[in-house]
């Protein structure tokens, strides 16, 4: 989120994002890897096998977190780190 330091409600917008996510996770659970969820503040990962839906994804996020503005950061390619299917937090590898 950008700026989202400096927002008045960043505690309810965090709480909605959470809410988003665990949505998503189940709504898509087919194209994810590993989990979407919050690592740091307003910064979140998620692990896609395929990019079928990402379009979709990313999309709502906008959609639900309107009118908070977002940036998102795609990396597409392999993974050399095994793969937690609960959070996407420590894999590592060339789509990074």
């Amino acid at each position: 989120m950008l700026y989202s330091r400096k927002l008045d409600t960043r505690k309810q917008i965090q709480k909605n994002l959470n809410h988003i996510l665990n949505q998503l996770n189940t709504e898509y659970s087919f194209d994810i890897s590993a989990k979407f969820t919050i690592t740091l503040g307003d910064e979140f990962q998620g692990l896609l096998h395929n990019c079928t839906n990402l379009l979709h994804i990313t999309e709502t996020i906008q959609r639900e977190m309107y009118p908070v503005k977002l940036r998102f950061g795609i990396g597409v390619g392999e993974i050399t780190t095994d793969i937690n299917p609960e959070l996407a937090i420590g894999a590592d590898g060339p789509s990074y």
